[in-house]
């Protein structure tokens, strides 16, 4: 049975454009470091091969830097849930300077940083990426 949880966490790295390490509170003593993918996007990756994959990746990273490090998220995921590499698959939601609530995961894919991996979403559009950070 999938167990969906709802917590607070705060970014204390960004590992790439779709890999964060979060500290959150799993009603526990002590915060449990947890690294977490995001869920339903793909960004390029920092080490491929092809240098305008590199550079979307990047400014992928830059990006979610910018957005959410050392700040409190809400991380929507399932505890029984992870990737290949033992991540947390998880939607992360931020708090913008006006106090209104966005989703991470599609903030990437809407400024051309990453493509969703949902079914008959669109890929990321690489030409436009640096303009919009």
């Amino acid at each position: 049975m999938e167990v969906l949880l709802r917590r607070p966490a705060r970014v204390v790295r960004v590992v790439d454009g779709n890999t964060l390490d979060l500290e959150a509170d799993f009603e526990s003593r002590t915060p449990i470091l947890q690294r977490c993918r995001l869920d339903g996007v793909e960004a390029p990756g920092l080490d491929d091969a092809d240098p305008e994959e590199r550079r979307i990746a990047s400014l992928a990273k830059d990006f979610v830097e910018v957005l959410v490090l050392g700040k409190e998220v809400i991380v929507h995921g399932s505890a029984d849930r992870q990737d290949e590499h033992g991540r947390w698959m998880a939607v992360v939601r931020w708090r913008d300077a006006a106090g209104d609530w966005s989703n991470l995961n599609d903030d990437l894919v809407e400024n051309g940083l990453a493509a969703s991996t949902r079914s008959g979403a669109p890929r990321y559009e690489k030409a436009s990426a640096e303009a919009r950070i």
